[in-house]
């Protein structure tokens, strides 16, 4: 199986539900692929930057495997003439935080990346777009949130709450539903596009 050779074992079982939910979606003619693997970044405030381990084990467990994905399937895609790549990174790409140093860098390169993809792939009618959703209440929040403020982080989550112009905290419908739109032949014009789903706590325009 090729997907044994480009991606780490630990990541098998969860890109076959993802290949699973592709081929049903290719099926019906709509060639999506939603790029969100990884769960497994760990919010670590890093002591020293120079941490090798970390940085190599946190690129290829996001960064890397996304690219991995894309060169699997954009060949299909092009051969279609259709096809809609979603990639998922957080705001700390755009919004940096000394509590998410690792996960900023590499939410970074993976804008970069959408971009560059976009503009590659465009003319095969392929789009190219990444979600940049800020704090969604989930686990992955709460275990954020725990490991950064401890014993604070009820209070916390309230001081951050305060920070969003819509005085709440996302939601994964608000994340979907943008997702949704991308994948619809109705964004047949959206390509190369970082969209925050943030509720508006990105300072920068």
């Amino acid at each position: 199986m090729i997907l044994e050779r480009v991606l780490p074992p630990h990541l098998l079982v969860k890109v076959a539900t993802y290949i699973l939910w592709v081929e049903m979606l290719i099926n019906k003619k709509q060639d999506v692929f939603l790029n969100g693997l990884n769960d497994d970044i760990q919010f670590q405030l890093l002591k020293k930057i120079s941490n090798e381990k970390k940085w190599l084990s946190a690129l290829e467990g996001k960064l890397v495997s996304y690219m991995r994905f894309c060169e699997l399937l954009i060949p299909y895609m092009q051969s279609k003439g259709f096809g809609r790549i979603i990639n998922i990174a957080g705001i700390s790409g755009s919004e940096p935080s000394e509590s998410l140093f690792v996960p900023g860098v590499i939410n970074a390169a993976i804008d970069n990346f959408t971009k560059s993809l976009a503009n590659i792939c465009g003319s095969h009618g392929v789009t190219v777009n990444c979600i940049n959703p800020g704090f969604i209440r989930s686990s992955r929040f709460d275990d954020y949130m725990s490991h950064v403020y401890s014993e604070r982080q009820l209070r916390a989550t309230e001081e951050l709450i305060e920070l969003i112009p819509l005085k709440r905290l996302g939601t994964p419908n608000d994340v979907a539903s943008i997702a949704c739109f991308i994948a619809s032949t109705r964004a047949s014009y959206v390509n190369g596009a970082s969209i925050p789903v943030d509720g508006g706590f990105r300072r920068g325009i």
